[in-house]
């Protein structure tokens, strides 16, 4: 009786053994799947999003040949704006960029009416103006054409450090404070007609909302707002709007800037400050 108990006993540990076995089995097995249909999913939606990053969304403004959209710009190093832009790459055929329809005519104003989609919706960018003008940028550092000089944080204004930051007015002729980006500049993009930004090299203490751009007013003198140009029509884009004159502005906007880091804003009584990064 002894070796007959001490027989079954065996047997039901190793039956159970065996039963344990198969359902450990089982949902090790359960597992391996959900994690192989959790990484081709993963890799399906990697895919897509790949595939459809750098697209414009159609229905986001600036809309290819519909938009025609104008922002008054500055460059300001320590203590003055620099002259505009007189380089109108975006004009002349056989160029790179000739039909992105993102430019400036040297009159202190960039002129927004896409021609494709790498510079329309969510594509129309400052840094897309930038290239086109061209001026070597970073986010630490600009190098201007037409002998305009290059700055880069750290350097020196008036005895004081200086580093870039950008304001932007989503009404140029608001009163209202704007707002400060300290990095990313590239990627802040034209979401509406008659925006204004100013670009400035400046010491932490300058009071960026009483630097608007002094071609505000050439915003009203616009001879190209009902056109549409083509691409590769030099005749229809080289003179429309432009004018070497950049009338001066005295408006200044009362409040205080501040810096954030990380991709928030802040929105106060004297404004907002944003970072992309």
């Amino acid at each position: 009786m002894g070796k007959a108990s001490s027989a079954k006993r065996v047997a039901k540990v190793a039956q159970s053994s065996s039963r344990t076995k198969v359902r450990g089995g089982g949902q090790a097995a359960l597992g391996f799947y959900s994690i192989i249909f959790t990484v081709i999913v993963l890799g399906t939606l990697l895919v897509v999003y790949g595939r459809n990053t750098g697209k414009a969304d159609a229905s986001t403004r600036p809309v290819v040949f519909k938009d025609h959209f104008h922002a008054a710009y500055g460059v300001y190093a320590c203590d003055k704006f620099l002259a505009p832009f007189t380089n109108q790459k975006d004009n002349f055929p056989n160029l790179p960029d000739q039909t992105v329809g993102i430019h400036s005519h040297a009159d202190g104003i960039i002129h927004v009416h896409p021609f494709l989609s790498t510079a329309s919706g969510r594509n129309a960018k400052l840094g897309v103006f930038l290239k086109v003008i061209p001026v070597k940028s970073s986010n630490t550092s600009f190098e201007f054409p037409d002998g305009l000089g290059t700055f880069k944080n750290g350097d020196q204004c008036n005895g004081k450090s200086a580093n870039w930051k950008l304001a932007v007015w989503d009404d140029a002729n608001s009163t209202a404070a704007p707002k400060i980006y300290i990095t990313d500049f590239a990627n802040v993009r034209f979401t509406k007609d008659r925006m204004a930004f100013t670009l400035a090299f400046v010491s932490n203490d300058t009071d960026l909302t009483t630097l608007k751009p002094p071609s505000i007013p050439q915003l009203d003198k616009l001879s190209d707002l009902g056109t549409q140009p083509q691409p590769g029509d030099s005749t229809s884009t080289t003179a429309a709007g432009a004018t070497t004159t950049v009338a001066g502005s005295d408006t200044t906007v009362a409040g205080a800037t501040t810096t954030a880091a990380g991709a928030s804003t802040t929105t106060g009584a004297s404004g907002s400050t944003t970072t992309l990064g």
